[in-house]
């Protein structure tokens, strides 16, 4: 197939790049204390973009497709496309990842469900009524890239993906906790972190507490990290930056948050559920400081946002029906100097485990103003209880400017984070 693309497309007199999918996934499921059952299947596809009198062209089809088929499509749609000014990549050598595991690809049906059940015990046990969620999957993807230009890549990768949650409803009471826990390498799971924050969700959750509107300092954990960091990294997406949809265009090189805030993109960490050899594209992974002591430094890009910006690619994110466009990966934030406990002996404030409507607001603005999903009320160093009916509003450009981190810090799916304190924070209850 490879070399009748470049042949076909070389034809033509244009460049291409081919992009070849495989996609095995499994995953077992209980739900309420039941085991639900197992899914299974395989998606494969092909993707091509072409290029010619500097107009791009794209293509896909899943399954098992005619390489022909697919490149006279691409050639179809050609004289509709954009004008670019970028290139397909050359033979560059990727960089050395470790992303696949055996033992994933080797573990046992039986293994992953007996998993399921030693959750719902554990949960079971916590408290009369309660019901557990579990779910595990694995995906075992083959990727493959080549381009006209001599680029021929690929490489093997595994996710092991697991969620775990607990629910239950009593008269005027009702609490959903959850989390979730991905990597490339079995080694690295760390699923007791996940059993221990519902254990410690649960536990303190059964007391309830009252909290007045106004202003508050706030203690966001690594686990309500995810919504709290949506803004920001639509705000560093490179192509926002050139549609001049995101606020900090024209802020590169300059300060614009706290100096406690440094912020990574690093698709190269051993085991990362986001670890790649290179990206959608075929560029090299390499790792990215994009805010370096408050200071942002670099935006997430792809071929055509670098070419755009003058800046470094490397980000390229694509599925078989969507072409590469910039996202990050791996996400770290480096951990401050400020123990946990120190966080937590504030006089009267908020402990966020989770936010609930945040991607909803106003994110190109930076706001993150939702409702408190699971958080617990705060006093002189002591968790009180749960509150409810309770929302938050912030600004990440304000709010960021004055932000202590924990020396603490959690690994779960995407982001690598410690705790988040921010001293003044707008608290709605009613």
């Amino acid at each position: 197939m490879k070399e009748k693309f470049i042949k076909l497309v070389k034809s033509r007199g244009a460049s291409g790049e081919l992009s070849i999918v495989i996609d095995y996934h499994f995953g077992v499921n209980f739900e309420n204390n039941i085991f639900k059952g197992i899914e299974e299947g395989e998606i494969r596809g092909i993707s091509v973009r072409v290029k010619k009198d500097g107009k791009i062209g794209f293509s896909y089809a899943e399954g098992d497709a005619r390489i022909e088929d697919v490149v006279d499509s691409a050639f179809d749609v050609l004289s509709y496309g954009e004008n670019v000014d970028f290139d397909f990549v050359k033979a560059l050598p990727p960089s050395n990842v470790r992303c696949f595991d055996r033992k994933i690809v080797d573990e046992s049906r039986d293994e992953s469900i007996k998993n399921g059940k030693e959750f719902v015990d554990f949960v079971r046990n916590l408290k009369d009524g309660i019901k557990a969620g579990y779910s595990e999957s694995k995906d075992v993807i083959y990727k493959e890239i080549v381009t006209t230009n001599g680029f021929s890549g690929s490489f093997d990768k595994t996710v092991k993906s697991v969620a775990v949650s607990a629910f239950y409803v009593e008269e005027g009471n009702f609490l959903d906790v959850y989390a979730s826990q991905s990597r490339s390498v079995n080694e690295m799971f760390d699923l007791e972190t996940l059993r221990e924050k519902i254990k410690t969700d649960i536990l303190a959750a059964n007391r309830t507490a009252k909290i007045s509107s106004g202003k508050y300092p706030v203690i966001f954990t690594p686990f309500s990290v995810n919504e709290l960091f949506t803004p920001l990294i639509f705000a560093l997406n490179g192509l926002n930056i050139y549609r001049g949809r995101s606020l900090l265009r024209g802020k590169l090189a300059k300060e614009v948050f706290s100096p406690n805030l440094t912020v990574v993109d690093n698709p190269t960490i051993s085991g990362g559920a986001y670890s790649v050899p290179f990206d959608g594209e075929g560029v090299a992974s390499e790792r990215k400081e994009l805010i370096a002591k408050g200071v942002v430094s670099n935006y997430l890009s792809d071929l055509y946002v670098s070419s755009r910006l003058k800046i470094a690619s490397g980000n390229a994110a694509r599925t078989i029906s969507y072409p590469p466009h910039p996202a990050s990966s791996n996400i770290i934030i480096r951990p401050g100097d400020v123990p946990v406990k120190n966080m937590l002996s504030i006089k009267r404030g908020l402990l966020v485990e989770s936010l609930m409507g945040v991607a909803m607001g106003n994110i190109v603005g930076g706001e993150v103003n939702g409702n408190v999903e699971l958080g617990f009320l705060v006093e002189n160093g002591k968790i009180v209880g749960r509150v409810k009916n309770t929302m938050i509003d912030l600004n990440i450009f304000e709010a960021f400017k004055d932000i202590a981190l924990s020396q603490e810090n959690i690994w779960l799916d995407k982001f690598i984070s410690p705790y988040f304190y921010i001293p003044n924070v707008s608290v709605s209850a009613k």
